[in-house]
């Protein structure tokens, strides 16, 4: 059975900072470190987490949304 690895990016124009999940909520969290943000980087830091048989999965938020939640 694959495991799910929940990944986060923090994006930056030139760059972006990685951490990842592991499934259930006592999974640990890690920090992989930045990358360039580039479509490259971002799929060979793909293929290197899905090396394990992990289903990779991401959630995105806009920052406006979440600027219009904390002002309320």
């Amino acid at each position: 059975m694959q495991r799910t690895l929940y990944v986060g990016l923090d994006v930056h124009k030139v760059s972006l900072s990685v951490s990842v999940a592991e499934d259930g909520r006592d999974g640990p969290v890690r920090f992989i470190g930045a990358i360039p943000n580039t479509p490259i980087a971002l799929s060979k830091l793909a293929k290197q987490l899905v090396k394990d048989n992990c289903r990779l999965s991401s959630a995105t938020r806009r920052a406006d949304a979440v600027t219009a939640s904390i002002a309320n």
